[in-house]
């Protein structure tokens, strides 16, 4: 499952601004223990959390497509990512960052396992 952490705007250091996944097993039950304090694996995420929450990546939702691409919408530009597992093709599965570039905003997002297309 898909989840986006919006971000905190009051509160220092600042807290989320992340696309995560939380993986569930067979059973419906999550596979992290209960007593896990983050469950999540970071699928996006920003470098430096200091520039928030003006000037870095905070995704407001995801959605699922018809090809398991994950769609990122963000509010602090009203942009739209696409998010594609990579390895599929070849593609070097080590992670990295990505530089998201758009009006009035200029971060370094850390990804793992996955490729963005802007």
């Amino acid at each position: 499952m898909f989840v986006t952490f919006h971000g905190s705007w009051n509160r220092q250091p600042p807290i989320g601004y992340e696309l995560a996944i939380v993986e569930f097993g067979n059973d419906g039950q999550p596979r992290a223990n209960a007593d896990t304090k983050d469950p999540q694996k970071k699928v996006l995420w920003n470098e430096d959390l200091s520039i928030c929450p003006k000037q870095c990546f905070r995704p407001t939702g995801a959605a699922v497509g018809p090809r398991g691409e994950v769609y990122v919408s963000g509010d602090s530009t009203g942009d739209i990512w696409i998010v594609r597992r990579s390895g599929a093709n070849g593609e070097d599965t080590k992670g990295g960052a990505a530089k998201f570039r758009s009006v009035g905003l200029a971060a370094t997002v850390m990804m793992m396992w996955w490729n963005v297309v802007l």
